[in-house]
């Protein structure tokens, strides 16, 4: 596999996810069109924790950027891969309420990023910048339209790839 270079300047998100270790940024960058690199960092500096978090979004990211060494060939690692593979997995600290932005670990919360938004088109990314944008801040659309709209986006995309070839 070899690895993709990254360009100097790159879009993407940072979702803030409460931890039993205290607020993590778990920030999402894209490049042509797809997931590109992970990174992960608690509120408070320092430690196991962001030693840990640190490690794991290095080799989240070494995945993102794989690519077979057959001409053109992609190699990335499908990001359901990673959400699969670090969904649950428990610490001592785990943060329980409100229930919707619960997460057992540090781990499981960079899993819940990936799941909700490390599958986002570019035009949905665009969107969700153009809301932020307009609206001070907040996103525009809710967890719920934005999914909603990802699933009418890609029937739209399908049905354009049938009709075009």
């Amino acid at each position: 596999m070899d690895k993709i270079l990254r360009p100097r300047v790159l879009a993407g998100l940072t979702i803030k996810v409460p931890t039993g270790c205290g607020n993590m940024y778990v920030i999402l960058n894209w490049k042509d069109g797809r997931l590109f690199e992970v990174f992960a960092t608690l509120g408070k500096s320092g430690g196991c924790s962001q030693c840990y978090s640190e490690a794991l979004t290095r080799s989240i990211t070494a995945g993102l950027r794989s690519r077979s060494k057959e001409e053109g060939a992609e190699g990335q690692v499908n990001v359901d891969d990673y959400v699969d593979q670090l969904a649950n997995i428990r610490c001592p600290n785990p943060h329980s309420f409100p229930k919707e932005e619960s997460n057992v670990s540090c781990v499981d919360a960079i899993s819940k990023a990936l799941k909700e938004f490390g599958k986002l088109k570019m035009d949905m990314l665009a969107g969700i910048f153009q809301g932020i944008n307009a609206s001070g801040g907040a996103p525009v659309l809710e967890r719920d339209e934005l999914k909603e709209a990802m699933i009418i986006h890609e029937k739209q995309a399908e049905t354009f790839h049938k009709i075009n070839g």
